[in-house]
């Protein structure tokens, strides 16, 4: 079970790749959001942070190359539904 968690189709052991767009222009939209934090760009720039990680959580769910990234996914995407309703409210 183990091995078909972590392994691909072709039985290599995937645990992480290199980052792709939507997590680096995430990690970009995260870093100037916390330099701006007390200004009104806070909020537009972290909600460009939780679309671009929405983003790559549903590609991973769609994507992924092994259920631990599919099940990553997911999890990102129930952080990014509950941050967002917190950020918002």
């Amino acid at each position: 079970m183990i091995d078909k968690f972590f392994k691909d189709r072709h039985g290599k052991f995937v645990f992480a790749q290199m980052p792709n767009r939507s997590l680096i222009f995430a990690l970009i939209f995260w870093i100037i959001a916390e330099l701006v934090k007390n200004t009104g760009y806070y909020n537009m720039l972290k909600s460009g942070f939780f679309v671009m990680l929405a983003y790559w959580a549903y590609l991973e769910i769609t994507d992924g190359v092994t259920y631990f990234r599919k099940t990553l996914g997911f999890v990102v995407a129930i952080y990014v539904i509950i941050s967002m309703y917190k950020l918002w409210t």
